[in-house]
């Protein structure tokens, strides 16, 4: 019996391609929107965060599995017998926006005690204003950015 859940969420941030790359390649700063908490770990393609469904800590342990430059970022984690595997696209939507698509595919046996605490739907959600926080965070970088740049207005 397979049991599994896929989502995609899409945000368009304003900001150039290549700042959004960079901003969501720093997993350690990610925002902590949805209650995610980062935790590093001994190399630099591990990571841990923790999500707190209904109040209670889920501890996601994460692997970085792919990075193509501005164009995919991609990690796999695991957390109550569930595997989670996430793919991020970047796709430029002119000089100054990139919308971000958030792939996740969640399977495992694990996904049945877990779907019976917390929907499909609520996860989406979750994910959506992580993203919003993430796109808050880099236009707000870009406009301190761009403002400094020569010709910039004011």
């Amino acid at each position: 019996m397979k049991v599994a859940w896929d989502l995609e969420n899409v945000m368009v941030v304003q900001a150039p391609c290549w700042m959004v790359w960079r901003h969501m390649c720093d997993v350690l700063h990610w925002p902590a929107a949805g209650q995610r908490i980062m935790r590093p770990q001994a190399d630099e393609q591990s990571f841990g965060y923790t999500l707190k469904p209904l109040g209670l800590p889920v501890r996601v342990k994460a692997r970085i599995t792919a990075a193509r430059d501005m164009q995919l970022l991609a990690w796999q984690g695991r957390f109550w017998g569930i595997n989670s595997e996430v793919k991020v696209r970047f796709v430029v939507e002119g000089v100054n926006a990139t919308r971000i698509i958030f792939k996740e595919n969640l399977s495992g046996l694990g996904l049945i005690l877990f779907s019976a605490l917390f929907s499909m739907a609520k996860l989406s959600k979750l994910n959506q204003n992580w993203l919003g926080a993430i796109a808050q965070d880099i236009e707000q970088n870009a406009n301190a950015h761009l403002s400094c740049l020569p010709g910039a207005q004011g």
